[in-house]
């Protein structure tokens, strides 16, 4: 299974480079699953903040990290990819990666469809929120493996760049 997810990796890395691209004009976005995380991140990330390396391992990483710069703000991407139903405790990993880097952009992408368990429970208790940055959602997609596309009206609650 995992082997499988690691085969996503790159795909799903190109289609979301491509929307904050035509979104920002520029993102970096890198596989970092392996615990890996480049210079060009680890200097995003501020000096006094930089304890959570020391916990993002490589059984303990977001599958892609990257940042995309807004007017003169950076912020934070991550992203967990799972290639299975998506559980709770999937939401909960991918929010626990979200919430280390401040990330105001967050996503657990599956290449199954989001249960409807999921959606009710999110809907009912905001978990999706992530800590200390109130405008930001944990954004949950599906990935298309035949088409190699993250599905326009799949994402859940909403479109990450919905206006």
């Amino acid at each position: 299974m995992k082997g499988m997810e690691r085969d996503l990796y790159g795909w799903i890395q190109y289609k979301l480079e491509e929307m904050f691209k035509n979104k920002f004009n520029n993102c970096h976005l890198e596989i970092t699953s392996n615990g890996n995380f480049s210079e060009e991140i680890k200097s995003k990330v501020p000096d006094f903040y930089d304890i959570i390396f020391s916990f993002l391992k490589k059984k303990n990483s977001p599958d892609l990290t990257g940042f995309v710069k807004e007017q003169h703000n950076i912020e934070f991407i991550t992203v967990e990819i799972k290639n299975d139903v998506i559980t709770l405790e999937d939401v909960y990993q991918a929010k626990r990666y979200a919430d280390l880097f401040r990330a105001k952009y967050g996503f657990l992408i599956s290449t199954k469809s989001i249960p409807t368990e999921i959606k009710r429970l999110c809907q009912k208790i905001p978990i999706l929120y992530i800590a200390g940055t109130a405008y930001a959602t944990l954004k949950l997609g599906e990935f298309d493996t035949g088409r190699r596309e993250i599905l326009e009206g799949k994402w859940f609650p909403e479109h990450p760049f919905k206006i």
